[in-house]
């Protein structure tokens, strides 16, 4: 398990970004977006913990943390864009 842990959370980061595209042909997808997205991106961190130090750990970290930075940009540059109306 330790071994094909680092592939399980790149397969759960993947899994996790597919409703962004997916939303666009279904609804199911696009009403259930976040719980999707943030439980997949849960379970990849907990496969990050229990991988091996190896490849597939190094990728999937990076990839988490990236895919994590570009969410809390997206929402930061969004309220300075959109701000709220009253």
């Amino acid at each position: 398990m330790k071994k094909s842990a680092g592939f399980l959370s790149v397969l759960a980061i993947v899994i996790g970004l597919s409703p962004l595209i997916l939303a666009q042909y279904s609804g199911f997808f696009a009403a259930n977006m976040f719980s999707i997205s943030i439980t997949s991106f849960i379970a990849a961190f907990v496969f990050i913990l229990a991988a091996e130090k190896g490849k597939w750990s190094k990728v999937a970290s990076v990839l988490l943390a990236t895919v994590c930075l570009a969410i809390i940009l997206f929402y930061v540059i969004m309220s300075f864009i959109w701000p709220a109306t009253p």
